[in-house]
């Protein structure tokens, strides 16, 4: 049985060089961090070999420009999915697969399907 190893934010920031929560360099998304906690402002999901990712359809940044610009491009995104206070785990590469309308809430789904 695998063990998935916890990364700390000094580990996860070499790659993901930002504290938001899209990295983008010259309007490509390079990774991605992503809470599944039920809790937090964002309905996320985890599901095998896919992720629906929320983000507000207000949301005014590049990275969500990057980011919808990229349904149906070959480019892959690599995704961190926090677990706690400064544990984070590497999920792997993804790529955008849908991008869906936006929610009575004002949230904008989009779906990442793992990479192979």
């Amino acid at each position: 049985m695998a063990v998935d190893v916890l990364l700390d934010w000094s580990s996860v920031k070499k790659f993901h060089k930002v504290v938001c929560g899209i990295h983008t360099k010259n309007s490509v998304v390079l990774s991605l961090l992503c809470n599944f906690d039920q809790s937090g402002p964002y309905p996320n999901r985890k599901l095998a070999n896919k992720i629906i990712y929320y983000i507000g359809a207000q949301t005014p940044s590049g990275g969500f420009k990057a980011l919808v610009s990229m349904f149906n491009k070959p480019d892959s995104l690599r995704v961190y999915e926090k677990k706690a206070v400064n544990k984070w785990l590497d999920l792997g590469n993804y790529k955008v697969s849908a991008i869906g309308d936006v929610s009575v809430e004002g949230y904008v789904p989009i779906e990442l399907t793992k990479s192979s």
